[in-house]
């Protein structure tokens, strides 16, 4: 139980959460000693069948082992702050609830501003108040970092995409193309999928016009007073190659994994 809990708290990167009501929440309590707090704002609901506790947000289901719960509960919690984890000093990010950064130092939330298909750079816009659902990108020290919440109804223009589960994503959706954030070959960007994969909940991924798409794009944003520029080169757009499942081309695919050759996926072993 613990390791499902541990997993959960860094899925929605929270302690604790705030809802209309911010002293009440859903606490579910593990025998041995974790637990994990579930905003009312998200409208979470308990069922239990004869193996498992259940619990439903949105349509989704996350299931505990009855015989490792020790119960659940509706009380106050006192924490005001949600923990983020940082692995990079750039990663993507979606919260279930309402964050405020403009007291947090060591980490930065933007939203995707604006997008040069010309240069193939994507222009980032510094936030303080992140609604939840909405998808930014953090850049700042890793590490653990606490963000205070709020209740916000502030909305941004914003080319990414926030998860709150896990999803499924796909190289296209109609008229756009589909990137995720890697630290490639040609340097830290958004790469183009190759093929469909599963994005982790509390993540984000860009979304731009099929007709605007490149195989990768740089990053531009502000840091305090410096312009920094991640710049990627054009990569090859012809689809007769070795292509990593990050859209990332190889001259040959000499390691184990798996690749798109020739349109098709390729398990090297």
């Amino acid at each position: 139980m613990k390791t499902k809990l541990v997993t959960l708290l860094l899925l929605f990167f929270c302690l604790s959460a705030m809802a209309d009501d911010p002293r009440t929440h859903l606490v579910i309590w593990a025998k041995d000693g974790s637990k994990i707090v579930y905003p009312l704002g998200v409208k979470p609901q308990v069922l239990l069948t004869e193996t498992e506790l259940v619990m439903r947000l949105n349509g989704h289901d996350i299931a505990y082992d009855k015989d490792e719960i020790l119960r659940f509960t509706y009380e106050p919690v006192g924490l005001s702050n949600c923990t983020l984890v940082l692995n990079s000093d750039m990663v993507t990010f979606c919260s279930l609830v309402d964050l405020d950064f403009s007291q947090v130092s060591k980490v930065k939330a933007y939203v995707a501003d604006s997008y040069d298909p010309e240069t193939g750079i994507l222009t980032l816009g510094r936030v303080e108040k992140v609604p939840a659902g909405t998808g930014v990108l953090l850049i700042g020290e890793p590490g653990k970092v606490d963000v205070p919440f709020i209740l916000t109804d502030e909305a941004h223009q914003n080319l990414l995409r926030g998860v709150t589960f896990d999803t499924e994503i796909s190289p296209t959706d109609g008229d756009y193309t589909n990137y995720i954030l890697v630290n490639g070959s040609h340097g830290k960007g958004f790469y183009r999928l190759s093929a469909p994969g599963v994005l982790a909940a509390g993540k984000a991924y860009l979304q731009l016009p099929t007709n605007q798409a490149r195989q990768a794009i740089g990053i531009s944003y502000e840091d305090g007073n410096t312009t920094v520029v991640t710049e990627i080169p054009v990569i090859d757009e012809d689809k007769e190659g070795t292509f990593t499942l990050d859209g990332i081309r190889r001259k040959n695919a000499t390691k184990q994994g798996v690749y798109i050759m020739e349109g098709k996926k390729v398990i090297v072993k």
